[in-house]
């Protein structure tokens, strides 16, 4: 195997490593979610909270900024994390009635 390919082997293993953490740390925020539900259920909060939401989005572009991410990625990753959130939330709620 030539050098360009191992590197691109090692490359790929460090992509795969990666993506795995990222997939162990979703299931985590989800397993989360499932704890928020139960507390919001407790205490009448409503599951979306748009000024939570706003306050996330702000320091974690800022964030993301300060890593070199663009800020579009950093606003669509974590509008898919809090809509799966809202959703795992309220699948608990139904879960729960």
């Amino acid at each position: 195997m030539s050098e360009q390919r191992e590197g691109l082997a090692e490359l790929r293993a460090s992509f795969d490593a990666i993506d795995s953490e990222l997939l162990r740390l979703v299931a985590a925020r989800r397993a989360v979610s499932c704890r928020m539900a139960a507390v919001k259920l407790a205490e009448a909060l409503p599951f979306h909270d748009p000024a939570r939401e706003a306050e996330l989005m702000a320091r974690l572009r800022a964030e993301g900024s300060a890593l070199g991410l663009p800020d579009t990625l950093v606003a669509q990753l974590l509008l898919l994390l809090l809509a799966d959130s809202l959703e795992v939330q309220r699948q608990e709620a139904a879960a729960a009635t």
